[in-house]
Order: structure tokens, then C-alpha cells, then sequence
């Protein structure tokens, strides 16, 4: 699958409000205004349901028997199974586990988010919906190279049983993911479904303040570092050691006293340098930096990640493995803790 959302008789499982023209690559459903949780769940094809069911197994007498630690789970709109779990595991349904977004999308405040796009990944092992904040704030040295928020939470059929939220700050003129070298502690969390009504809607209360109170440590962060990062002069060593270290990790040494030895670095991870190095130089927005600083080289590395390196799966491109590399704690994303450091090191 071309993006790794489930498509159903040529629709994508998508759905976005009416800010583009169309929904992913026009597969997708378009909404002209705001959409609450049950129209973007109805729209993007994620409002089933699932059940737990028996595992069953062969026993000696040549019959059936149900394996009592473990069940399947398996959608009741076509019987698709998303995952294998224990006994103790309780079902969420996509309804209840995005149930709090509403609450932190109500449309009564210009400064609340409001859900942008909704999901379906796979055959529907996760489920996804992204709310963007209206407030826009400055990432750059130049006045309008600005950054917005996004809310990305996350649930799944698989076994985690684990409801993500988010926060990934986006620079606008090129979309890189800044999010990536600032760290999780303030900018993600999880919790488990509760499945006591009335406990459940004062959770979903506590759910909503923690999502806005994480808004507010990750604008912060984002601009204490940047400005930071602002401040560091990068000069043609730094640049060849951050992507030098990027492109040959543990090999580096090898690069500085050998130069290009196709034998010991590899030709890929060579063309990987060439490309890190020219995303630096003529990336996506890399023009609107005043000087070549650390947020410059920064961005430079970011914008190589999210806008050239393409991520596929059995040869085709994979939306879900790009999620995860950047944001979700993948190998781009240590790449990227990596140029962080080293930059901030190069001061």
C-alpha cells in the first residue's frame, strides 16, 4: 500500500477540513469547515469497532480448544485481525479513545486548536487524529519564518493499548518537524482508557489541561532553543562534522582521516553526505536565515529528513515508517538528537 492508509473501493481512509484542495493526493474526504470526533472518525472510515476473540489451537485429539491467556482482535465491520493480546487486555474503541478531543476542540476559543485531519493506518491496527493550533511563533532569524503546533494523537489495535498525544511544533516554509531534538518529556504522554463513564469525563478534563499545558512547554522550549541555535556562527567545519557524523555515525573518524573511502564508508552513506550536505546549502527555506548558524545547519538536517530522504517499505512509500522515524522515536529521529547535540557542542 502506496501510503499505508487503508483504502476502501479506491478511498482513502482520510479525511481533512477544507484548509487543501484535496485529501491525500485526492484520495481522501474533504470537509468545508470544522469537524467534531464522530464526522472526522465517519469521514476517514475509522468509526468501527472492535472485539476481543478467541485463540483457538490443535490439541492432541486432534480437536479445537481456546487458549485462555491469549485473544485476537479483529474489526466487527469485516473481521480484519489488528492484533494479538492477553487476557488482561481491555478494548478502546476509537470513539471513547478520542472522545477528549473534543473537549480540546471546541471552536469557542480562537486560541483552541481544531482537528485537521483523521485517519486510518493499515488495515486499522492505528488510528490518528491531528488537531493544529490557530497561534503561530517565530523559529527563525528572519521576522515571518514562523512555526506551527500540532496535536497528533494516536491510538492503536495491536496490543499497546495506550491512547499518544503529541505536541510537534511544524516550520511552515518547509514543513520540517522540529519537535525531533527537543525532547519527549514535555511534549508526549500517554494514558489508558478508563472505562467508568463518569471517571472517564473527568479524565478526559484532565487530558484536555495536560494537552494545553504541554502547548505551552513546547512553545517555549522550541523558542529558547532556537534561539540558542541562533546564536551559534557554524562556519565549513561544523557543517562537514554535523553531516559528517549524520551520514557515517561510528565510521566518522574513518571519513575525517581517510576522506570518501567507498570501501569502508559505502557509496550510500556518501550520496546520504552529499545529499545532507546540499539541503544545508539550498534546502527548503534555507535561504530566509540571515547567517549560517546553528539553526541554519539545524534546519538543514531537518529539511533532509522530511523533504529528501524518501521512506519506503517493499519498494513503495510508507507514510506510517516516515511517522515513526521522525517523530516517533525512530533512527531519523536519533540522527537528528545527534546534529542537535553536536551543534550546541560546536559553540
Amino acid at each position: 500500500m502506496a501510503h499505508n492508509l487503508e483504502i476502501i473501493n479506491g478511498v482513502a481512509s482520510f479525511a481533512e477540513n477544507g484548509l487543501k484542495e484535496t485529501a491525500w493526493h485526492g484520495l481522501g474526504q474533504v470537509f468545508d469547515g470544522e469537524m467534531d470526533v464522530a464526522t472526522a472518525l465517519a469521514a476517514s472510515h475509522a468509526d468501527f469497532t472492535v472485539a476481543k476473540t478467541p485463540v483457538y489451537y490443535q490439541s492432541k485429539n486432534g480437536g479445537f480448544a481456546a487458549n485462555p491467556e491469549f485473544f485476537h482482535i479483529i474489526r466487527e465491520d469485516n473481521g480484519a485481525p489488528l492484533g494479538l493480546v492477553k487476557k488482561s487486555y481491555g478494548v478502546v474503541q476509537n470513539a471513547d479513545a478520542f472522545e477528549f478531543v473534543n473537549g480540546l476542540c471546541t471552536g469557542g476559543n480562537s486560541k483552541e486548536p481544531f482537528i485537521e485531519c483523521a485517519g486510518v493506518l493499515g488495515k486499522g491496527e492505528r488510528v490518528f487524529i491531528t488537531a493544529k493550533f490557530p497561534e503561530r511563533f517565530q523559529v527563525g532569524d528572519a521576522f515571518g519564518d514562523d512555526a506551527e503546533m500540532y496535536a497528533v494523537i494516536t491510538t492503536s489495535h495491536d496490543g499497546s493499548g495506550a491512547v499518544t498525544v503529541m505536541l510537534t511544533p511544524i516550520r511552515v516554509v518547509c514543513n520540517n518537524t522540529l519537535q525531533a531534538a527537543m525532547g519527549h518529556n514535555y511534549s508526549k504522554f500517554c494514558f489508558r482508557h478508563t472505562f467508568n463513564v463518569k471517571l472517564r469525563m473527568k479524565e478526559n478534563m484532565l487530558h484536555v489541561a495536560k494537552t494545553l499545558g504541554c502547548f505551552d512547554a513546547t512553545k517555549k522550549a522550541v523558542i529558547e532553543h532556537t534561539k540558542q541555535l541562533n546564536a551559534i556562527k557554524v562556519d565549513e567545519k561544523t557543517v562537514k562534522f554535523v553531516c559528517g557524523r549524520v551520514a557515517f555515525g561510528d565510521k566518522y573518524p574513518i571519513f575525517e582521516s581517510n576522506g570518501f573511502d567507498i570501501d569502508e564508508l559505502g557509496m550510500r552513506n556518501i550520496n546520504v553526505y552529499y545529499d545532507l550536505r546540499e539541503s544545508v546549502e539550498n534546502g527548503i527555506g534555507q535561504d530566509l536565515f540571515k547567517s549560517k548558524s546553528g539553526n541554519w545547519l539545524f534546519n538543514g538536517v531537518t529539511n533532509y529528513f522530511q523533504n529528501v530522504k524518501t521512506y519506503t517499505t517493499k519498494g513503495e512509500y510508507d507514510a506510517e515508517k516516515k511517522f515513526d522515524n521522525i517523530i516517533n522515536g525512530g533512527t531519523a529521529h536519533a540522527k537528528i538528537m545527534r546534529a542537535y547535540t553536536d551543534i550546541l557542542m560546536a559553540a
